[in-house]
């Protein structure tokens, strides 16, 4: 499809200028860890089979030790081991976790936070972790709170050395093998099941190592899981399956999944070399936002001069100053309260992005709200709640809809996930409506004014509803079953008058729902 052609042009171009970010925060590999490196990466030139989740889950369960790749900066990498974890402890009791983030010398520290003989934060300094390991606790503390629920041990694997080299590297697979090796032969029975740096499960690597230390009269059954390699990532793409395949099986005891764009894993690891360094070296977000918008012009065929605008990241003094300087009362407070909810906004009468949070997904859908508000010429950014309450639904659509061009695999947030219950309700009450004027073709009837109801509400209700119609705009855009020409007529759609809106909202709603769309269901996904 011509449609996903471009789009892959456009990720290409994105992770390209990402990757030129982090190697200037980074600074050059050495020669002996690029050769470490490139070792790795040979492990995708095997052409495998898209696979299923429950395929991978019964490789695991029949396993004697399970190595799970880990590209440390990035939470859901480690999240998608614990999702692992989780189907496989139902049926399997008997587990051991092995985590490379400590070291095998704190092992008792390990098993005194475990048991509660220790806190968190003794245990963290005791193990020094931001010295050794400086990666964000969150993401590995999930392991803890799933050992602790099913009463799983956890073992550290690592031990280190002064020297940064290949030699170094090698040097840690030998030493992390024998510990893993020792943990299985002192629990024959147990699933050991391995968290470990994504380079390291290169067969030539740890796995080498660990079948040395066992011996080959061993009959250990051995899996490894890589996580969304880049080269298989760009090979299922040419064949249209990166958002189709969850599962890569390469070989008989190796799968790899595949649960994001590449892109966003480096991202992930730009903003914890930002944060660590300290630097002022940061990624150039203004270069990002022109690209988005010169790859969107082309694919969308319109015509939007993105010259014009101005990009504030938080706690920059200059926004407040201009925000205090040109806008009315009505727009600061309604920016004020954006600010203050930690939004990330597109403010149309000055054509600024205002950045929250240093991610590739807010820029990709304030991107998506200023193409919308160069076609609509709309320049409104207060909304009057509930009155205004499909207009700011309709923004978060076509935000979240662009955002997904960048990120297919970007998840729609869940009810449970928001503020609390009012945006809940808000949420629910006007699905209601939508259906009732679905059903009866009449129109719908607006949200009542509740005077327990807050702004933020509102702004939480319109985000998850919102998420939902731009997942579906997208996925009528990528199997290009709406033509482009009528994608062009919704995006310069404006948001006022909003009786306008409301009809105009409702047409869109059931030419969607006619639409025979393929979606993957949640169940399959990893």
């Amino acid at each position: 499809m011509k449609t996903h052609r471009l789009v892959i042009k456009m990720q290409r171009i994105i992770l390209n200028q990402l990757m030129e970010n982090v190697q200037k925060l980074q600074g050059p590999l050495s020669p002996m860890v690029s050769k470490y490196s490139h070792s790795y990466e040979r492990e995708f030139n095997q052409k495998g089979k898209v696979s299923t989740k429950r395929e991978l889950l019964e490789a695991v369960k029949k396993s004697d030790i399970v190595l799970g790749a880990d590209f440390h900066a990035f939470v859901q990498s480690q999240k998608a081991h614990l999702r692992i974890l989780r189907e496989v402890v139902r049926g399997r009791k008997k587990i051991i976790i092995g985590l490379e983030a400590f070291e095998a010398k704190h092992q008792q520290h390990i098993d005194d936070f475990l048991s509660g003989e220790i806190g968190e934060e003794d245990f963290l300094h005791l193990t020094h972790y931001v010295k050794n390991w400086g990666f964000p606790w969150e993401n590995y503390k999930i392991f803890f709170e799933f050992a602790k629920s099913h009463r799983i041990k956890i073992k550290g694997l690592n031990v280190r050395s002064s020297r940064k080299s290949k030699d170094d590297l090698m040097q840690r697979d030998i030493n992390s093998a024998r510990i893993i090796g020792d943990i299985r032969r002192d629990n024959p029975d147990f699933l050991i099941y391995i968290v470990y740096g994504d380079l390291h499960l290169a067969k030539k690597h740890l796995p080498k190592a660990i079948k040395k230390y066992l011996g080959k009269k061993s009959s250990l059954k051995m899996l490894t899981i890589f996580q969304n390699s880049d080269k298989l990532y760009w090979r299922l793409a040419k064949q249209e399956l990166e958002e189709k395949a969850d599962v890569i099986r390469l070989n008989r005891d190796t799968y790899c999944v595949v649960n994001s764009p590449p892109w966003v894993k480096w991202q992930a690891y730009m903003n914890f070399l930002e944060k660590k360094e300290a630097s002022d070296e940061s990624a150039d977000y203004v270069d990002t936002i022109h690209q988005l918008c010169k790859m969107l012009i082309e694919i969308f065929k319109v015509d939007v001069h993105c010259v014009d605008f101005h990009m504030f990241e938080k706690g920059d003094l200059k926004f407040v100053n201009r925000i205090s300087k040109l806008t009315t009362t009505k727009e600061k407070k309604t920016i004020e309260r954006m600010v203050d909810q930690g939004h990330s906004f597109f403010v149309p009468r000055l054509n600024i992005f205002y950045l929250a949070r240093y991610e590739l997904n807010h820029i990709a859908f304030l991107v998506g709200q200023y193409i919308h508000a160069k076609m609509s010429r709309q320049k409104v950014i207060e909304m009057n709640f509930p009155h205004d309450f499909v207009a700011q639904v309709w923004k978060e659509a076509i935000g979240f809809f662009v955002s997904n061009i960048l990120n297919s695999r970007r998840k729609l947030e869940s009810l449970q996930k928001k503020s609390d219950y009012r945006s809940t309700l808000i949420v629910l009450e006007f699905k209601l409506r939508m259906q009732m004027a679905m059903k009866s073709g009449g129109k719908i009837r607006r949200l009542r004014r509740h005077k327990n109801r807050k702004y933020e509400d509102y702004l939480s209700a319109a985000s998850i509803v919102g998420a939902g119609l731009g997942q579906k705009i997208y996925e009528a855009f990528i199997q290009e079953s709406i033509d482009m020409s009528r994608l062009r007529s919704w995006l310069r759609h404006p948001l006022f008058p909003v009786s306008n809106l409301e009809v105009f909202y409702l047409n869109v709603l059931k030419e969607l729902s006619r639409l025979n769309l393929k979606q993957v269901r949640p169940e399959e996904r990893l």
